[in-house]
């Protein structure tokens, strides 16, 4: 969900601050599992410094990392003062312990990408208020960071009381995010989680995330009048909208697909060739 302009208010979101942690992102974000953390805090540590003492942390760092720097350091405030939110894209248990202990430390807002093993701390994300964007389709590991994977692990995170939405999985793929989202959250339904619970993870949850909630993600007075209604359950993926109203006008759905579709489909009369070759 991308805000327009001018909506994220000091609660909302534009931009957020990423990390990737785990064996896949060791080249980029400082070798071994442990190391990476450490230059987390390090930096996290380093800007709460710098706005007590300015021109400490560059001392305090300089033999550490290049990557600990001035400049990147600056990107690092307005989430220490929680106007945005630190994203980490974490698969194994230990990571996601790592993810709750930076909201003890620095009382950061932390969301979670993935957390493929987080079924196994559900309670703990959910105290400490650690919202997960994860990948319903993972049920077998993918890399030595998801040995835990399952596919109920939706189900048991929003039981705890986790807020959870979900990734377009397979997006390289198809680059169709609307059909993989929609067909992921119907997976995680057959997997245990409730129906309703899953429509809120496709429209009101991502909102509260990243904070825009006052604008989208529900059909409230004062909100922005975006509605799909569809010719069917919208977590089947065979099924399509047949209405759409984007701030509160109805749009069009012809697209080139549809246009394609109508000049060379056969048509039912007798006649072989389609109606693009008459």
């Amino acid at each position: 969900m991308t805000p327009r302009a001018n909506d994220c208010d000091q609660n909302g979101s534009d931009a957020a601050v990423v990390t990737a942690i785990g064996g896949m992102a060791a080249h980029e974000s400082g070798g071994p599992r442990s190391a990476q953390w450490m230059l987390i805090h390090m930096a996290l540590t380093a800007t709460a410094t710098q706005a007590v003492n300015p021109g400490h942390p560059q001392q305090m760092i300089s033999d550490a990392s290049k990557r600990l720097n001035p400049v990147n350091l600056v990107v690092l405030e307005p989430e220490l003062r929680r106007r945005i939110p630190l994203v980490t894209a974490a698969s194994r248990e230990s990571d996601v312990r790592q993810a709750m202990a930076l909201v003890d430390d620095y009382k950061t807002r932390v969301v979670v990408i993935g957390a493929e093993e987080g079924w196994r701390v559900a309670g703990f994300l959910a105290l400490h208020e650690i919202p997960v964007v994860l990948d319903s389709y993972a049920s077998t590991p993918a890399t030595y960071d998801q040995i835990g994977a399952r596919l109920d692990n939706a189900a048991i995170l929003d039981r705890a009381g986790v807020v959870i939405s979900f990734k377009a999985a397979f997006v390289h793929v198809s680059y169709n995010a609307g059909i993989a989202i929609r067909e992921g959250a119907g997976i995680a339904v057959a997997n245990g989680l409730s129906w309703p619970h899953a429509l809120r993870a496709l429209t009101l949850n991502p909102a509260m995330i990243w904070g825009i909630d006052n604008h989208y993600g529900s059909l409230e007075p004062g909100k922005d009048a975006d509605v799909v209604l569809w010719n069917g359950d919208p977590l089947v993926p065979s099924n399509a909208p047949f209405l759409v109203f984007v701030v509160g006008k109805q749009v069009s759905l012809e697209t080139w697909q549809t246009a394609l579709e109508r000049r060379y489909r056969p048509v039912v009369n007798g006649n072989p060739l389609p109606p693009g070759y008459h």
